[in-house]
């Protein structure tokens, strides 16, 4: 689960030789060395991560093991930056880590950032997005009949209907 980077750098170094050093880039169980014929991973307690910072992309996707071993293998005074979408891309194993996270911060909390603009998303579903993260049914209905006609809501009667649902939305998006 999650992209990482983890590197090491000094104040004397230029940012481009910072950038370049930045070769961790890949997999946390590839930063980590974790390989399917090892029992341990490369880098754990024993052997710490030669690294200053490591920044963990689509941290949503942690889980509590994979969590466990990065936590081991960072050394005392390296900094972990875990950035993600807590609401989005819970991890295939144990845990919602990045949203257990946030959770016991609170949104006050100097060390958790929420961003609220998205560039990503059309700005007449941002508000879809918000009322299904606050769990707002009456901001949900709101803000669908605002987002008509790029939002719609279709009634399924069961998996084979949500199925052939999806399907026909994938044909449409393909055609395009």
């Amino acid at each position: 689960g999650g992209r990482a980077t983890g590197f090491a750098s000094g104040w004397h170094e230029s940012l481009a030789s910072v950038r370049q050093r930045a070769t961790g880039a890949g997999t946390l169980h590839g930063l980590l060395g974790m390989r399917p014929e090892r029992v341990d991973a490369r880098f754990n307690a024993g052997h710490p991560l030669p690294a200053d910072i490591v920044v963990v992309d689509e941290a949503s996707m942690l889980d509590l093991a994979l969590l466990r071993r990065l936590l081991d293998a960072l050394p005392a005074d390296a900094r972990l930056l875990l950035v993600g979408d807590p609401d989005q891309l819970d991890s295939v194993g144990t845990g919602s880590v990045l949203q257990d996270i946030a959770a016991a911060l609170g949104d006050e909390a100097p060390q958790l950032q929420r961003l609220t603009h998205s560039f990503r998303a059309d700005r007449a579903l941002l508000p879809l997005n918000e009322a299904v993260r606050q769990g707002d049914a009456d901001a949900f209905r709101q803000a669908m009949q605002a987002a008509a006609p790029r939002a719609v809501q279709y009634p399924i009667a069961g998996a084979g209907a949500l199925t052939h649902r999806l399907s026909a939305w994938g044909d449409a998006l393909l055609s395009d």
